[in-house]
């Protein structure tokens, strides 16, 4: 199916913000709900989106300060790289910022990211060029506001709660074994939903004995998922819906007692998802509906 390309619109958050989680995209603080809808409504930047078919597979933020572009977010979903979409994006990058009559682009790369830097490269005909002077840049997280960080994440929690239980309590037994794509079925994708909310409630149990997160680079979790996915492949369909539904109400109930600065924290360090499991679980609902074809009725 051909890739498709067009500028974001809030229906489109939960999916993107969940592409970028699960492509250790690398969170930071403003990957949030609200920081999304606030960026949509800014004139003076663009989030553009590659679909193929109805699924994002790719983002880029084009913005822009009246002085400089800067190119931000550009994320492709592991299993659609190669394939030109990260250079697409780029390209209609550079049509929306002629519009705007940027004539300057700026875009940070991490020196050690090998992957990132031989895209780059390949662009020079595009007339990319690697700033020649050295910088040392600076990162600012301006103290969070008196009222405190904002409790939206709750009622999305609760909200897509209940989409994962309707989700479940109208499964069959010969949906659980429907292929989701990519080597996964339905019910690979419970167990996998189960896992990661059992591990955040770990992580969380750890922050209040440590009053830290530890470090977990994003490689980690695309190597965990690799390990993981033949275990996952192995559970029994009925075992894997029954697991998805105890660890997700944990969470969520574990995310509701945290006080504010806990959840201040996950997001200040980049770690929205710690807090708003939508971020994980709305990528996977809309990939277990898509393999059944939609939302369903339970006696469908």
């Amino acid at each position: 199916m051909e890739v498709t390309i067009r500028p974001a619109v809030a229906a489109d958050i939960p999916a993107v913000l969940s592409l970028w989680a699960e492509s250790a995209a690398g969170a930071g603080p403003t990957d949030t709900f609200p920081a999304l809808e606030r960026l949509l409504r800014d004139q003076s930047a663009a989030l553009l989106l590659a679909f193929d078919g109805d699924r994002i597979v790719g983002t880029v933020i084009a913005a822009w300060d009246g002085w400089r572009g800067n190119i931000y977010r550009l994320v492709v979903a592991p299993e659609h790289r190669r394939r030109g979409i990260g250079r697409r994006l780029v390209l209609e990058a550079g049509r929306t910022f002629s519009a705007a009559g940027v004539v300057r682009v700026s875009l940070f790369v991490l020196s050690d990211d090998e992957n990132a830097n031989r895209f780059w490269a390949s662009l020079q005909d595009l007339g990319l060029e690697v700033d020649p002077y050295p910088k040392t840049r600076y990162i600012w997280h301006p103290a969070l506001p008196p009222s405190g960080p904002s409790s939206d994440h709750l009622s999305r929690n609760r909200k897509q709660l209940d989409r994962l239980r309707s989700v479940v309590e109208g499964l069959h037994p010969e949906d659980l074994r429907q292929d989701a794509g990519d080597g996964w079925t339905v019910s690979a994708c419970l167990a996998h939903l189960a896992f990661w909310d059992r591990w955040t409630v770990t992580r969380w149990e750890r922050y209040a004995a440590d009053g830290v997160f530890d470090e977990i680079p994003g490689p980690v979790l695309d190597i965990v998922n690799s390990a993981a996915l033949p275990s996952w492949l192995a559970v029994p369909g009925d075992v894997a819906a029954e697991m998805a539904l105890s660890p997700a109400s944990q969470v969520v109930g574990l995310i509701e007692s945290l006080p504010p600065e806990a959840i201040g924290a996950a997001q200040i360090t980049g770690r929205p998802a710690m807090a708003d499991r939508t971020l994980h679980w709305s990528g996977h609902l809309d990939q277990i509906e898509r393999a059944l074809g939609g939302s369903k009725p339970k006696d469908a």
